[in-house]
Parts: C-alpha cells; sequence; structure tokens
C-alpha cells in the first residue's frame, strides 16, 4: 500500500465505520487484501495483507521498513506514528 496523507484518512474513517459495523469488521479479517482495494487504496497483487488487533491484552508495534534514504527524526515521527 502507497503511503499517503490520502489512504491514512481513508484509513481512519474506515476504521470509525468497521468500529460501528460488525460486519465490516469480519469483511476486512476475512480477506484484508479485497477488502482494502474494495475501499479505494492501491495495492500490489503480490503484497500480502495483515490484520492485527489490538486488544486490552494484546498491543501490537508495527516496525516500518527502513527507508531507502536517510530521514530526519521530525519526518520519522509521522512514519512511525501512521500520520
Amino acid at each position: 500500500m502507497k503511503d499517503s496523507s490520502s489512504n491514512i484518512k481513508k484509513w481512519t474513517a474506515l476504521v470509525r465505520r468497521i468500529w460501528d459495523d460488525p460486519s465490516l469488521k469480519e469483511a476486512v479479517l476475512a480477506d484484508p487484501h479485497k477488502f482494502l482495494i474494495d475501499n479505494g487504496f492501491e495495492i500490489n497483487e503480490s503484497q500480502t495483507v495483515e490484520v492485527h488487533e489490538n486488544t486490552p491484552n494484546t498491543f501490537h508495534l508495527i516496525l516500518p521498513e527502513k527507508p531507502s534514504r536517510d530521514i530526519p527524526d521530525k519526518t520519522l515521527i509521522h512514519i512511525v506514528a501512521g500520520y
């Protein structure tokens, strides 16, 4: 999935919808690749999409892929935080 503020805004809106609609949660868990494409995201067919849900007992950390060039901490915080 391409990183962009547009995708972040789309994902934020989807998270709200998923929280409110159990059928959407089932759909994203069943086939996240299809779910994201159906909701306007560009994802390579060869890319694997995994969904990890935080719970009161489990917190998932995502280690971003290392960029091909050095980036300043001011930029890195946006990558790590996802905004």
